[in-house]
């Protein structure tokens, strides 16, 4: 799995396939990807979750999606002040 240094209080949402990808192989079809500087955590949907949370490696956190609600308070839970989003892939609008 693909490492990401980021400063304490941060974190990177990864919201594009092929991005997440990179980071945890093809485990991730469909969901968010929330990265911290000591966590990787999965948010999937029900049809998926079962299936990946079997398959992810030990250092990979999934957690289910139940809108982006459950996204906002692992966030507040973590204590992440910086979200960083890769705006060629997400627009404003759309968060």
């Amino acid at each position: 799995m693909a490492k990401l240094s980021l400063r304490k209080g941060s974190a990177m949402l990864v919201t594009d396939k092929l991005s997440r990808e990179y980071f945890v192989g093809e485990l991730a079809d469909e969901g968010y990807l929330v990265i911290t500087g000591d966590k990787t955590v999965l948010f999937t949907d029900a049809r998926y979750y079962y299936e990946t949370k079997s398959n992810a490696p030990s250092n990979l956190e999934v957690r289910l999606f139940e809108g982006l609600n459950s996204i906002d308070d692992y966030l507040k839970a973590q204590t992440i002040k910086t979200l960083y989003l890769d705006f060629t892939k997400v627009t404003v609008s759309e968060y």
